[in-house]
């Protein structure tokens, strides 16, 4: 039996979201290939993006010794790169296309605008995707369920539409079985999942309007419900917030019913960190993963949404009464009612997030099944 070499260019350090995308996404992989046929080396991208390595022409004979190329997941269709020769964070031109004789898969990527674009970067990721295009028994790709798709359709309409896939973020593949139990918090614990970076784009003038409020939501939780908070800072930018936001909050407060979950990254933070999820009673997410392996964990949610990702993630999933708009004049208000109902509601809440996930792995399932067949017809 021959042994095929993959290498996958992806995320697996500084980010746990990313680990839990990849822990799905190897469970899905070894279900339907044998581990003893397949051989995977991992490429760092992080690596790329800190300058430790570049997109450049030693890329041609790295990928050529290889059977298959995976590029993802990630949100690695960003389009407001300018200094990008495709437009984007994934940036390998088109000349180097055309010497890599390996198939590349660009796999359940996120195709963001949120940072904005050009109408330069745009013209490339459009050229780029109809190069990609004219070979799709070479090059297979798909988008992930965080708006990739309406964002694709926003920019160049339906041209794509009928050709790029759409495979849900792994991260919905995980289970308890995945993570470390922990026994560190109480059953009547809130999880917060504050994002700390992109504080401009994300909260403009209202940052200082925004931390108040979460001050003032997370006094009426401890006070007028009894629960504790656990915080989960994802990368160090949210240990910022979080300092930011211990000025709202009385000294009791933070010295008795406040627990910060540590950081850790790579496999072992995901399954500590997720660990600690999975025994929250509620889970306050800014993030995609935090949000998505929540519902993965069948906990049930609050999305906070101030960058589009996030509301894109739940109309998608038709689950929109699950976010509030953290820089809604109402959000105070809003939020206490979404937070009541769902505490006082828990049993409930919890059949519709199991049926929620079991809606998404199906969608999943379906979508992982095409690239596998993709797989299975080049090599």
């Amino acid at each position: 039996m021959k042994k095929y070499k993959i290498l996958h260019m992806a995320s697996f350090s500084g980010n746990i979201g990313d680990n839990a995308n990849h822990t799905g996404f190897y469970k899905s992989f070894f279900d339907r290939f044998s581990d003893s046929q397949f051989i995977f080396h991992h490429d760092e991208i992080r690596k790329y993006f800190w300058n430790k390595k570049k997109f450049d022409h030693k890329l041609i004979n790295q990928f050529n010794e290889y059977d298959l190329i995976i590029i993802g997941g990630g949100n690695f269709f960003e389009v407001w790169v300018d200094s990008s020769r495709t437009g984007t964070t994934i940036d390998i031109p088109i000349e180097y296309l055309n010497k890599i004789e390996t198939p590349i898969a660009f796999f359940s990527l996120g195709v963001d605008t949120g940072q904005g674009y050009s109408n330069e970067t745009k013209a490339k990721f459009k050229n780029y995707l109809d190069y990609l295009k004219k070979d799709k028994s070479k090059y297979y790709v798909s988008v992930r369920n965080d708006g990739a798709k309406k964002n694709l359709d926003d920019l160049f309409g339906l041209k794509y539409s009928d050709w790029i896939n759409l495979v849900p973020d792994s991260g919905i593949n995980i289970s308890e079985k995945d993570l470390e139990s922990s026994k560190i918090i109480g059953k009547n614990c809130i999880g917060f999942n504050l994002a700390g970076d992109m504080i401009q784009i994300r909260y403009g003038k209202n940052y200082e309007t925004v931390l108040k409020n979460y001050g003032e939501v997370i006094r009426e939780i401890v006070q007028n419900y009894e629960k504790e908070i656990i915080f989960f800072p994802h990368i160090p930018k949210d240990y910022e917030i979080l300092l930011d936001l211990l000025k709202y909050l009385p000294e009791e407060i933070k010295r008795t019913k406040m627990i910060v979950s540590p950081y850790q990254n790579g496999y072992k933070g995901m399954q500590n960190i997720f660990g600690l999820y999975k025994d929250c009673e509620l889970i306050v997410a800014n993030r995609f993963h935090s949000n998505l392996c929540s519902i993965a964990l069948e906990i049930p949610t609050i999305g906070l949404y101030n960058y589009p990702q996030i509301k894109n993630f739940y109309e998608e999933i038709d689950f929109e009464d699950r976010i509030i708009d953290i820089n809604s004049k109402n959000f105070k208000f809003d939020f206490m009612k979404k937070f009541d109902n769902t505490v006082n509601n828990l049993l409930e809440i919890k059949k519709i997030y199991s049926a929620k996930r079991f809606e998404i792995i199906s969608k999943y399932k379906t979508g992982m099944n095409h690239f596998f067949n993709w797989i299975e017809k080049i090599i």
